[in-house]
C-alpha cells in the first residue's frame, strides 16, 4: 500500500509541475504545424467538393499530388478494416486480451460472414483465455507472495 501511496504521490507532483494555465489551450500550441501539414489535402478536399468530382477524375486531373501523398482508392472502399478484414487493423488476438469477451463480440461484428471472420473471433478467443491464464498466473503468485509474508511475520511475533 505504501509503493501505491508513492507512486501516486510522485504522479501528482509530476503533473502538478508540469501543468500549464488552465485556460490555455493545450493542443493550440501545435495547431498550426497540424494545419500546416493537412493543407495539401485540404486544397484536394476543396478541389472535389468544389467541382464534384470522384476520387479516380481526381487523381487523373492531379496525379502527381496524389501520389505525393500516398492517397489510394481502396482507403474509401475499405473503411476500417484492412485487408484481412481486421477491425480497425488490430489483430482479433489483441481484441480477445485486451477486451476479452466484448472484444470477441466486436470483431464478430465488425466482420462479414466468412472463414477469415471465423479465424479472427478464433484469434480473439485464444487472446480471452491468454489473458485469464496470464491474469491466474499473477494473482496466485501474489497470493502466495502475501501468504509467505504472512507465515514469516507470525514467526517472528511467536519468537518474541
Amino acid at each position: 500500500m505504501r509503493q501505491f501511496t508513492l507512486i501516486l504521490a510522485v504522479l501528482f507532483s509530476y503533473f502538478s509541475a508540469t501543468a500549464t494555465n488552465p485556460t490555455e489551450n493545450p493542443f493550440s500550441s501545435g495547431q498550426s504545424e497540424i494545419q500546416q501539414a493537412l493543407a495539401p489535402i485540404s486544397s484536394l478536399n476543396d478541389i472535389i467538393n468544389n467541382q464534384g468530382l470522384t476520387f479516380e477524375q481526381l487523381a487523373l486531373l492531379k496525379a502527381d499530388e496524389v501520389t505525393s501523398l500516398g492517397l489510394s482508392a481502396s482507403a474509401s472502399e475499405e473503411g476500417i478494416l484492412d485487408a484481412d478484414g481486421a477491425p480497425l487493423n488490430i489483430p482479433g488476438f489483441v481484441w480477445g486480451f485486451c477486451l476479452g469477451l466484448i472484444g470477441m463480440l466486436i470483431v464478430y461484428l465488425a466482420m462479414d460472414e466468412g472463414s477469415n471472420r471465423k479465424e479472427q473471433v478464433m484469434n480473439a478467443l485464444w487472446g480471452c483465455i491468454a489473458w485469464v491464464v496470464l491474469w491466474s498466473i499473477l494473482s496466485f503468485a501474489g497470493l502466495f507472495k502475501f501468504a509467505d509474508v504472512q507465515i514469516v511475520s507470525d514467526f517472528v511475533h511467536n519468537m518474541a
